[in-house]
């Protein structure tokens, strides 16, 4: 069996390599390949053709013919159903792939640190927005995911003070009996590496926040821009294992409707 491809496509850039190689092979911008943008800030598609421009080229780029290969490739949070389902029929359909896997980008950059418990903060490449995702033994509470946009594209006093209601609020949408966990494992991903000093600032403002007893530790990811890839690259040797891809005799027996029960968000 061909290594499997893990892509990681967002607004701004597309990264994509073979399973097992560390790190993405291939980066580019994600406009770069099409004349109207793909997705949206937050990255749900709203341009099919477009996407199919970026995945065409991201195949070309790794040298590969997709149909001899299973695909991981992330989703944003709140993707709609209708998108989930579009975004399998063209993996099947169109790229003619042997196995595919759908899987929220903040759950890969949990898995990257190597844990299934804590909250993920993503901030989107171009500094214009924010994701927060809290999760527990690997699944996102999804009633408790917080969209925010920035402003100005950077991180002041009050801006982090912003930030930190939102943590507060999104954890606190979550069972109080594994608040502990999502407060003892904050992950900053995406582009926070730009904002010098910002993990302290957040640490000090939501511990102000938390109940007395809860330990509050931002957990700034290494290279936090490829952290949903690398948990992708993790995560492929256990869907070999565990035999959880979404097959290409199921796409034909059940429909693209099958992401929904093997692809959970």
């Amino acid at each position: 069996m061909n290594s499997p491809i893990v892509i990681d496509s967002k607004p701004d850039y597309t990264r994509a390599g073979l399973s097992s190689g560390d790190t993405p092979t291939v980066v580019f911008p994600t406009n770069s390949v099409t004349s109207k943008a793909p997705m949206d800030a937050y990255g749900m598609v709203t341009n099919w053709d477009g996407m199919k421009d970026v995945l065409s080229h991201t195949f070309k780029q790794l040298g590969v013919d997709p149909s001899q290969h299973s695909i991981i490739i992330t989703e944003p949070p709140l993707n709609s159903e209708v998108n989930r389902e579009k975004m399998t029929q063209i993996f099947f359909e169109t790229f003619k792939v042997s196995g595919f896997y759908l899987i929220m980008r903040e759950l890969l950059a949990l898995y990257d640190g190597g844990n299934l418990n804590g909250t993920v903060i993503n901030f989107g490449e171009n500094g214009s927005c924010l994701v927060i995702v809290p999760c527990y033994q690997g699944s996102p509470f999804t009633h408790a995911i917080i969209q925010y946009s920035l402003k100005e594209n950077k991180i002041n006093d009050q801006e982090v003070a912003n930030i930190a209601d939102r943590v507060y609020a999104s954890i606190f949408r979550c069972d109080s009996d594994v608040r502990h966990s999502l407060y003892s494992n904050i992950i900053l991903t995406g582009s926070s590496s730009m904002y010098t000093g910002i993990s302290t600032k957040l640490r000090d403002r939501v511990a102000a926040l938390a109940p007395p007893n809860a330990t509050v530790k931002i957990v700034e990811a290494n290279e936090p821009e490829n952290a949903a890839w690398r948990g992708g690259d993790k995560m492929a040797p256990l869907l070999n294992e565990n035999g959880s891809w979404i097959t290409k005799q199921e796409y034909q027996q059940y429909g693209a409707k099958i992401v929904h029960d093997k692809c959970f968000q």
